[in-house]
C-alpha cells in the first residue's frame, strides 16, 4: 500500500540515499508547516468570532484524525500546531505541544491494541477521548500553575464550562466526521 498523497512525510517509498526523496520529503515537510500555520491564524483570527464555532479547534481535529491515520504526520502536527497555538496564547510555553504529543501517543496506542479496524466508531470514541483528555490536560496545567502563582488567571468549574465541553465535543466530532468521510471517498490522501 503505497501513498504518495502531500501529506506523507515516511512512507514506504522513502530511501535516504535518493536526493530526490529527501528534497520532496523537505517540501512536504515545509508545506505541512506552513498549512498548520495558516490553520492556526484562521482558527485564533476567523472561527473564533463565529458564534459555536469557536469552539472547533482545527488542529486538535487534525492531530487526532492523523493519529489513527499517519502517526509520523501527526507528531509532527502536534509539534508545529503546539508550537503556533502557544504564540497567540496566554498560556506557559509547552502545553499546547505536551498536549497533542501525549493525545497522539495514545490514540496512537489505543489504535494499535484496541482499534484495529478504521471504522466510523472508533474515529469517533478516539475523537471523544482526545478532547476531553485535551481539555482535562489544560485544565490541570492552568490549576497547576495557578497554584504555583506563574499565572494569575484560574478557569472556574461549573455549568458553562461544562456545557462549553459538550459543544466543543459535539462540533469537534463533527469535524472529524467530515476528515473521515472525505478520506473514505478517496478524496484525501494521508
Amino acid at each position: 500500500m503505497k501513498s504518495s498523497g502531500l501529506f506523507n512525510l515516511y512512507g514506504r517509498d522513502y530511501n535516504p540515499s535518493s536526493k530526490g526523496k529527501i528534497y520532496n520529503r523537505a517540501g512536504k515537510f515545509f508545506f505541512n508547516a506552513l498549512l498548520i500555520f495558516f490553520l492556526v491564524i484562521l482558527q485564533i483570527s476567523f472561527l473564533s468570532n463565529w458564534g459555536y464555532l469557536n469552539r472547533l479547534n482545527l488542529i486538535l481535529c487534525l492531530v487526532i484524525y492523523l493519529s489513527v491515520k499517519n502517526y509520523h504526520l501527526a507528531l509532527l502536527w502536534a509539534v508545529c500546531g503546539g508550537f503556533f497555538l502557544e504564540l497567540f496564547s496566554i498560556q506557559p510555553a509547552g502545553i499546547f505541544v505536551f498536549s497533542f504529543l501525549v493525545i497522539s501517543a495514545a490514540i496512537n496506542f489505543l489504535t494499535k491494541k484496541f482499534f484495529s479496524q478504521y471504522s466510523f466508531f472508533s474515529i469517533l470514541i478516539l475523537g471523544l477521548f482526545g478532547i476531553v483528555f485535551y481539555n482535562i490536560s489544560l485544565l490541570a496545567a492552568n490549576k497547576f500553575f495557578y497554584f504555583i502563582k506563574i499565572i494569575d488567571f484560574n478557569f472556574i468549574l461549573g455549568r458553562n464550562y461544562f456545557i462549553g465541553l459538550l459543544w466543543q465535543s459535539a462540533i469537534n466530532l463533527i469535524f472529524i466526521s467530515i476528515l473521515f468521510f472525505i478520506q473514505k471517498s478517496d478524496r484525501l490522501k494521508l
